[in-house]
Parts: structure tokens; C-alpha cells; sequence
């Protein structure tokens, strides 16, 4: 796996559990790439008109709105912009709902750390 991909890139995680984002950061705490957490879906599109980023990893289960509708709004703004949706919703209808909602992936919670690098990796 070519972590060096990921040298310097800018992504934003869209989680509203603390222990769930603490463990993301976790997972990229020793590669040189730049997070910022939000805990809700109107945090994440508000931050996304100010900053650019290279990659959102998307919670779906979020106050306010849910992941689908903040991709579908962040998706608005920057089409191209990789989006992850990561859910503790495993059913195919929530990963094609994902899917249609603009995200180029989607990952079950609770997943293991190499899978998550290797999405994050081909989608950068």
C-alpha cells in the first residue's frame, strides 16, 4: 500500500461521534495528510465553502441532515471531490442509496484500518 499518496492531502471527516472520529485520526496519525473533523452535516458544508479539500469521509448518520443529502449538497459545490461514505448501515440498499447520493465508495463500521487506507488511497 503507497501511503506516500496521501503526503500533504487535506481530508475531512463528517463524524458525529467523538470516539468514531478519534479512531480515524488514529488511523492516519503516523502519514503526513491533514484532517479536519466536523460533527455535523451543516458544519461539513459550511467548512467546504471555505476550505478545499481532496477527500470527505462521510458519515451517514448525522444530525440536522443525513450524509446522503450533505453529499448530495457538498457534491453541488465540487463535483469532483471524492466523498467515502462510512456507515454503520450494511445493507445493499444503503450502499447503492450512498452511491446514488455521489459517493465514490462506501465502508461498513466498524472497519478495519487497512481497508479503510485502500479506499482512501484509490479515491485521492
Amino acid at each position: 500500500m503507497d501511503l506516500s499518496k496521501l503526503k500533504n492531502k487535506k481530508i475531512l471527516i463528517v463524524e458525529d461521534d467523538l470516539t468514531n472520529s478519534e479512531l480515524i485520526i488514529e488511523i492516519f496519525d503516523s502519514i503526513e495528510v491533514s484532517l479536519t473533523c466536523v460533527f455535523s452535516g451543516t458544519e461539513a458544508i459550511e467548512i467546504c465553502k471555505k476550505e478545499k479539500f481532496d477527500m470527505v469521509l462521510m458519515d451517514i448518520q448525522l444530525p440536522e441532515k443525513d450524509g446522503y443529502q450533505v453529499t448530495k449538497e457538498i457534491k453541488a459545490l465540487y463535483p469532483d471531490l471524492p466523498v467515502i461514505a462510512q456507515t454503520a448501515y450494511a445493507f445493499l440498499t444503503d450502499r447503492d442509496l450512498a452511491l446514488s447520493s455521489g459517493c465514490c465508495a462506501y465502508i461498513t463500521k466498524p472497519f478495519k484500518k487497512e481497508d479503510l487506507l485502500k479506499l482512501v488511497i484509490k479515491y485521492i
